[in-house]
C-alpha cells in the first residue's frame, strides 16, 4: 500500500540497462536496504515510491526498476511512454553494458521523445576493476546529449544527488512546457503584426529595418533553444540573453526615432519585455535568478510595458 502523504507534484521514472548492472542495488540504496550479498533477478518492472525536496516542493517520485533481460523487454518497453524521466545504467566494471547505451538510449526515445535522460556509471568504487574511461563516457554523453553521473550504492555515493539531478529537469521541463504557450502567443501576435505592416522597430522605408529582421530572428533561434533544454541553467542564459536583445532593441529604436522613443517602445521591444515578465514569474528555486532580476530592476525592464 502507498505512503499517504501531500505532495505538489507526481514524476515517474524509469531505470533501465543491462542485466546484473546495479540498477536495483542503486534504488534499495536510495531506501537504506540494499542486499550485496545476493542477486535478485528483476521480473518484469518492480515499483517503488519516494518523497522529496526541491525548489520548495514537495515531489513525489514514482520509480520504476525495470529488468534488463531480453525476453522481457517487451514489457519494459510498454511504460516507456508512461515515463517523466530515465536512468540508463551501465557498470563502469563491464564495457559491453556501456557499449550497449546507445541502442537502449534510441529504444526509450523512439516511446519518448521529450523526457530527459541521466547516464548513470554504476559501482564506482569498484576503481580497480574500472573497465570504461572517463573520456569515453563523455563522449557518448555529449553525443547523446545526455547528463552524466558515477554512482556507488555500496558506499552510497550520489544516490540522493543522482535522482535530485533527474527530478530536477524534469520539474524544470514540467515548467517549461506551462509558460511555452503563453511566449509563442506573445511572439505570434508580434509576427502577425509585423505581416499587416504596422510599425515595427523602425518604419519600413528605413534603412535599417532589416536589423529588425535580425533581431527578431535572433530571438526566435534562441526562444526555440530554450523549448528544447532539459537543464534548468537554459532559463538563466535565456533571461540574459532576453535581457542583451532589449538594450539592442532600444538603442535601435532610439536612434531611429529620437521622439517617439521618449514615449513608446517598439513592438519587439514590447514581446521581449513580457517575456522576462514570464520567464522571472517561473517558481523560485529552479535556477537562481538574483543576478538577473537586479539587472531587471536597474534597467527598469522587469513588469513594465510602455505602449
Amino acid at each position: 500500500m502507498e505512503h499517504k502523504e501531500e505532495y505538489d507534484e507526481h514524476l515517474k521514472i524509469i531505470l533501465l540497462g543491462d542485466n546484473y548492472v546495479g540498477k536495483s542495488c542503486l534504488l534499495a540504496s536510495l531506501f537504506g536496504n540494499a542486499d550485496f550479498n545476493n542477486y535478485f533477478d528483476t521480473m518484469g518492472v518492480d515499483q517503488k515510491i519516494k518523497f522529496l525536496r526541491a525548489y520548495n516542493k514537495t515531489i513525489k517520485l514514482r520509480i520504476w526498476d525495470a529488468s534488463g533481460a531480453p525476453k522481457l523487454q517487451q514489457i519494459v518497453a510498454s511504460y516507456f511512454h508512461l515515463a517523466d524521466g530515465a536512468f540508463i545504467c551501465f557498470d563502469l566494471t563491464n564495457l559491453q553494458s556501456f557499449y550497449n547505451i546507445k541502442a537502449l538510449v534510441d529504444r526509450f526515445r523512439a516511446s519518448n521523445k521529450q523526457a530527459p535522460i541521466v547516464l548513470v556509471g554504476c559501482k564506482a568504487d569498484l576503481i580497480e576493476l574500472r573497465n570504461v574511461s572517463h573520456k569515453e563516457i563523455n563522449e557518448l554523453a555529449d553525443q547523446l546529449g545526455l547528463t552524466y553521473i558515477e554512482v556507488s550504492a555500496r558506499k552510497e555515493i550520489n544516490i540522493k544527488e543522482g535522482f535530485n539531478l533527474l527530478a530536477k529537469q524534469i520539474y524544470f521541463l514540467t515548467q517549461v512546457k506551462k509558460i511555452k504557450p503563453i511566449l509563442e502567443e506573445h511572439y505570434h501576435n508580434y509576427l502577425l503584426s509585423m505581416q499587416k505592416n504596422r510599425p515595427g522597430l523602425f518604419s519600413a522605408c528605413s534603412q535599417n529595418f532589416t536589423q529588425e529582421i535580425l533581431l527578431k530572428e535572433e530571438y526566435d533561434h534562441s526562444l526555440k533553444q530554450f523549448f528544447q533544454a532539459t537543464d534548468p541553467s537554459a532559463l538563466n542564459e535565456f533571461c540574459i540573453k532576453v535581457l542583451d536583445l532589449i538594450e539592442r532593441v532600444d538603442q535601435f529604436y532610439e536612434h531611429e526615432n529620437p521622439c517617439w522613443s521618449i514615449i513608446f517602445r517598439s513592438p519587439l521591444s514590447k514581446i521581449l519585455r513580457h517575456a522576462l515578465d514570464v520567464l522571472c514569474s517561473m517558481p523560485s528555486g529552479i535556477v537562481e535568478l538574483s543576478d538577473i532580476r537586479e539587472l531587471i530592476s536597474k534597467d527598469r525592464v522587469f513588469c513594465k510595458t510602455t505602449y
